[in-house]
């Protein structure tokens, strides 16, 4: 038998003592539990050092809590997640050698301290200055856990464990009170309460399922509503046809059971909507007009997918389409490019999926004299994606108008590109202003133009755009536009831009561009074009005639606030 020199005994016998004692106020005071397992001290040779690596797998992704101390991730409580560390040894040994012993660690993820000796207390395999790695398969300590927060410490680490948090989730319950109610024959609106119990985990969509066979084979509508509304609308469905429909629940874990289920029939009677009432013309300016009416009480049993405009100069005599479809269903519509001095009659009808009614009670309005020199001619809007192999988009036929002075003014909304170059009729285009921090807003601009022609705005790249033009006359030739404004946010919000003029009787126009997944409206300037293009961009831009230099603000609303960009003019009247 070997003797160990007493001076040594001694000193193991000291550390010994100190360590059970940091070792089990650490414990106590950690987890205010019993500590229970291996002591250091029954480690054969043991060799301490820290631990150098942790990953942890819950069987999605992996986590480091050394890199990330305290990461929160999700586990089902019925499943486990892996744990894999190493701990790299000392070079010398609790007992001053290098002979083959054993390591400790120490954790509480159990719900109470537990120290472990490796390979166990009685093998001796571990050698100094060496990476010992383990494995665990971890559950959950407790049915009732719904948050647990760990740690892992090795002898050397105490002070200093490796911490993370575990939420033990379940599938959210069935959400509750389905309901279905009819719109018209091509709609059924659908609302329901939240689960009872979200699982331990924030619900973060919807699944929407329907049936025409009374439930026997479902079909889903929509995989994942991203939203927490309890509200749905399923649309361009068949008449005289019964749908049944069921909701599950989305949370972290995964979708729940289903609902209770909900049935409605839609009607037969489809026919052409009723008539739009109360139409009100109001003059804007010396040529702009703006129109507002009711939407009809009866939608025919259709949806309403847009309004037939018409305008006549004979007081109702004859009648030409302003624009045969507006292609939403927004009660107002901005007619421009007006002869000042004229009084215009106008009529609206409404289109649904049969076809057009009949229309709308008729309402006049006289264009005001021009006394600020400047007026609007023409104003026209497309939008359209450009591809790397062909970037151009263009409005075809634009007439710039034949009064003196004229100034002709582009903008473009786009999203992920920005302008390299535009023409009119092959003549290039000034750049006045840009902002490309979130979406691309650009004013551009050509002295004079004359006639009709296409109007080819380049892009740089593959992107969704909006384009639209003003064509003015009485504009100020040596100096058109003298003043600019530029502005996007950092935080969502709504668009809004402020401009000083320089210059009395000048108009202001603006340009927001704003994320595709957000509406914009209710301008506090003059609507002009207001285009969206779903999951792309939205492009939009408004006027204002300002009689003294002033500061003007023009702002939008959003359905859903987000990031844009906005840039805005002066154009200057001719003294």
């Amino acid at each position: 038998m070997t003797e160990t020199p007493k001076n040594y005994r001694s000193k193991y016998r000291l550390t010994v003592f100190f360590a059970s004692i940091l070792f089990v106020g650490l414990g106590l005071s950690m987890n205010q539990v019993f500590a229970m397992g291996d002591a250091p001290s029954t480690c054969l040779n043991r060799y301490d050092g820290p631990i150098v690596s942790f990953a942890i797998n819950n069987g999605s992704n992996t986590f480091n809590p050394i890199a990330n101390p305290g990461v929160v991730f999700n586990v089902n409580t019925g499943s486990s997640y892996d744990v894999t560390f190493v701990i790299h040894t000392s070079n010398m040994s609790s007992q001053n050698n290098t002979s083959l012993g054993t390591t400790w660690y120490h954790d509480d993820v159990f719900a109470f301290a537990d120290g472990h000796c490796m390979p166990d207390s009685k093998t001796t395999t571990i050698l100094p200055n060496q990476d010992v790695t383990l494995n665990e398969t971890l559950t959950n300590p407790h049915p009732g856990y719904y948050s647990q927060s760990v740690f892992f410490a090795t002898f050397s680490t105490l002070s200093n464990p490796v911490t993370y948090n575990v939420q033990w989730i379940d599938s959210s319950s069935a959400p509750q009170n389905l309901q279905a109610m009819v719109t018209s024959s091509s709609k059924i609106h659908l609302s329901w309460t939240t689960p009872a119990n979200n699982g331990g985990s924030e619900i973060t969509g919807y699944q929407i399922e329907s049936s025409t066979d009374a439930g026997s084979t479902w079909s889903t509508m929509d995989e994942n509503t991203g939203s927490t509304t309890t509200t749905y609308y399923d649309t361009e469905l068949n008449p005289s046809t019964t749908y049944t429909y069921r909701v599950s629940a989305i949370n972290g874990m995964g979708t729940s059971s289903p609902s209770n289920t909900a049935t409605a029939s839609t009607p037969s009677d489809v026919t052409i909507t009723s008539s739009p009432t109360e139409l009100v013309a109001t003059t804007i300016s010396s040529s702009q007009i703006n129109l507002s009416w009711t939407t009809p009480t009866d939608d025919g049993g259709s949806e309403i997918t847009g309004y037939d405009v018409e305008r006549s100069p004979d007081n109702g005599n004859t009648w030409y389409s302003v624009i045969s479809n507006t292609g939403n269903n927004n009660a107002t519509y901005n007619d421009a490019g007006l002869s000042q001095s004229t009084t215009y009659t106008y009529r609206v009808s409404t289109i649904n999926g049969i076809g057009t009614g009949s229309p709308s009670n008729t309402a006049s309005e006289t264009t005001s004299t021009s006394t600020s020199g400047i007026v609007l001619n023409n104003i026209q809007s497309t939008s359209g994606s450009t591809t790397l192999s062909s970037n151009r988009i263009m409005l075809s036929d634009f007439d710039v108008g034949t009064d003196n002075n004229r100034l002709l003014v582009v903008g473009v909304s786009a999203d992920r590109s920005h302008v390299n170059s535009i023409t009119f009729g092959g003549i290039p285009l000034t750049k006045k202003v840009g902002s490309f921090y979130n979406n691309d807003a650009e004013f551009w601009y050509l002295d004079n133009p004359t006639g009709n022609g296409a109007i080819v705005v380049t892009m740089n790249g593959k992107t969704s755009t909006v384009v639209g033009a003003y064509s003015f006359s009485g504009v100020n030739q040596t100096n058109p536009i003298p003043t600019k404004a530029v502005r996007h946010n950092v935080n969502s919000n709504s668009p809004t831009i402020s401009l000083t003029t320089k210059f009395a009787n000048d108009w202001v126009i603006d340009l927001p561009s704003i994320y595709g997944g957000s509406t914009i409206g209710s301008s506090t300037c003059t609507q002009q074009w207001d285009v969206n293009m779903p999951s792309a961009i939205t492009g939009a831009s408004s006027s204002k005639i300002v009689p003294t230099q002033s500061v003007i603000n023009c702002k939008w609303t959003t359905n859903s606030a987000d990031f844009w960009d906005d840039v805005a003019i002066e154009i200057k009247a001719l003294p």
